[in-house]
């Protein structure tokens, strides 16, 4: 019995079992380090949505921010909605990821985002979507500073004016989708109206396409 327990053990947490991990429950610090801690190398794809409120009686933020940071093979990683996560900062370490959706976590310091992701190698796709600490400069740096960015949607952020809009399109010309709120000013619906146009290999986000749609009756 003990050597078919044993093997059971090995092969449960054999690497190639934990390429994708996602999680919707409540996590205790044990099982914590038992999933993402122990398993952090071998994660590719991670998501938690789940609530961290017994974890955070038992640990710190930090620990949590440094169990996940050990993830540094993710293509993958979601953490939407968590409200614990304040630095994320240890993306920079996170040289193979791909794609990163963080929408309303609105905890996150921007100064750390900033730190992590700012002209990150590989980041393809980013989604922030609800983030209302970022301003619209830092939205800016993030957007144009990831060269191979494809993909950023940062509605209900910040507002962003048709200026600063058409510098970012400008600036990233990988972009094929591309997700913001505009300032709520006519002058600046007309001049976003000019800019959907002017860009038409890209696929914009609902507030912009809701704008255009609204703007049009009226030109």
């Amino acid at each position: 019995m003990a050597r078919v327990s044993k093997r059971f053990y090995r092969l449960s947490h054999h690497s190639s079992l934990w390429r994708i991990f996602k999680h919707d429950m409540c996590f205790t610090k044990r099982s914590f380090e038992n999933t993402i801690v122990q398993h952090a190398v071998h994660f590719r794809e991670l998501t938690i949505h789940s609530c961290l409120r017994d974890l955070r009686n038992e640990t710190s933020l930090e620990f949590i921010a440094n169990g996940i940071g050990q993830c540094i093979n993710l293509r993958n990683l979601n953490i939407s909605f968590l409200k614990c996560i304040r630095d994320v900062s240890f993306t920079k370490d996170m040289l193979h990821l791909e794609e990163l959706c963080m929408d309303q976590c609105q905890n996150i310091s921007p100064d750390s985002a900033l730190q992590g992701l700012q002209g990150h190698p590989n980041l393809e796709k980013l989604s922030m979507n609800f983030c209302f600490q970022f301003k619209s400069c830092q939205l800016q740096q993030l957007c144009v500073s990831a060269k191979n960015l494809k993909y950023f949607s940062a509605e209900r952020c910040s507002q962003i004016s048709a200026a600063t809009g058409k510098k970012m399109l400008e600036q990233n010309s990988n972009l094929t989708f591309f997700a913001v709120t505009p300032i709520a000013s006519l002058n600046n619906f007309t001049e976003w109206n000019s800019i959907l146009r002017d860009f038409k290999d890209t696929c914009f986000g609902n507030d912009l396409l809701f704008l255009h749609r609204v703007t049009d009756q009226f030109l």
